[in-house]
This record gives C-alpha cells, sequence and structure tokens, in this order.
C-alpha cells in the first residue's frame, strides 16, 4: 500500500509542476505572443500528419491505426518491471480471442442468414474442427507441461473470443430494445 501512495503521491505532483509551467507558459505567450509562430508550424505539421495517417492503406486500416498499434505493442516493452515473456504471451492469446471473435461474428453472420439449424450445425463442426486442431498443435511438444500449458492458453484465447462475441451480440440486443421501447 505505501508503494501506491507513494506513487499517486509522486504523480500529483508531477502533475500539479505541469499544471504550474503550463499555465505560466499560457500566460506568457497571451502577453507577449512568442509562441505564436511556432504553433502556427506545427498546427500545419498537424494536420498534415492527420491527413497522412488518416489515409487508409488496406481495407479501412489507417497508417493512423498501425503506429498506434506498434506504440502500444512498444510501450509495455519499455516500462520497468514488466515481465516480458508473459506480456507476448497474453498478447498472443488476445490476438488469439480477437480472430476468433472476428471469424465466430463473420460465421455467425454469414450462416444465420440460411437458418438457425444451419448456425447450429457450423458451431458443431467448429467446435469439432478447432478440437482437433488444438489436440494435434498442442501435442507437437514433447514436454508434458509446455504441452498442457499451450492447450490451457489457446482454449482460454478462443473462449474468451467467443465470450466476447457473445456478449457484443447481447449488448446489441439490449441497445435495439432499447431504442426501440423507450422513447
Amino acid at each position: 500500500m505505501k508503494k501506491v501512495k507513494s506513487f499517486i503521491d509522486r504523480l500529483v505532483l508531477v502533475l500539479i509542476i505541469l499544471s504550474v509551467l503550463l499555465s505560466a507558459l499560457y500566460l506568457s505567450n497571451m502577453f507577449f505572443h512568442f509562441l505564436d509562430d511556432p504553433l502556427y508550424i506545427l498546427r500545419e505539421r498537424l494536420d498534415y500528419l492527420n491527413t497522412v495517417l488518416s489515409s487508409e492503406l488496406i481495407a479501412g486500416l489507417s497508417l493512423g491505426s498501425l503506429v498506434l498499434a506498434i506504440v502500444i505493442y512498444m510501450l509495455p516493452k519499455l516500462i520497468g518491471g514488466i515481465n516480458r515473456k508473459a506480456y507476448e504471451r497474453s498478447l498472443r492469446l488476445g490476438i488469439i480471442s480477437s480472430l476468433v471473435f472476428f471469424l465466430s461474428n463473420i460465421l455467425y453472420t454469414v450462416v444465420l442468414k440460411h437458418g438457425r439449424v444451419y448456425l447450429f450445425i457450423a458451431i458443431i463442426i467448429t467446435g469439432i474442427v478447432t478440437t482437433i486442431l488444438v489436440q494435434v498443435l498442442s501435442l507437437m511438444f514433447e514436454d508434458k507441461e509446455k504441452e498442457v500449458s499451450f492447450r490451457t492458453d489457446i482454449v482460454s484465447g478462443i473462449s474468451s473470443g467467443l465470450i466476447f462475441g457473445i456478449l457484443i451480440h447481447v449488448i446489441m440486443f439490449f441497445i435495439d430494445y432499447i431504442k426501440r421501447y423507450l422513447p
């Protein structure tokens, strides 16, 4: 608890110092206008950068999205006190669960057009194929502990992706329900 209090105290102190410095800079610029030209140039460059980063590369994916993803990926590696192996493993699991969510959402949308029976059949087939793939991939490990760890990680990633997909559908149902029945 002492670490948390110490961290919060330092954070508050830094925020107060930054607020005082930025306020002084703002007030100084109001009277002396020494930052007007640099701010204008900065604004032009930021507008140009915004245009470049907003340009679509692939199917709605912008350069800005890629830069943001790279920064988010690299930031924890630069911060101390992070287990890098656990970070990489959790990141892979997050990507797997996102992929499972995406694919299950596509499957749900496409197959549901043909009826609920086909959706049920598709879910069963997907479950069987996924189980077989997980087993084959996990059996590639000779070490039993690594095999069990891999199987656990993959199944938890798949499960979280599927649960997230279900949660999205439930939330969308309630939003539609509220829109339809409430004024």
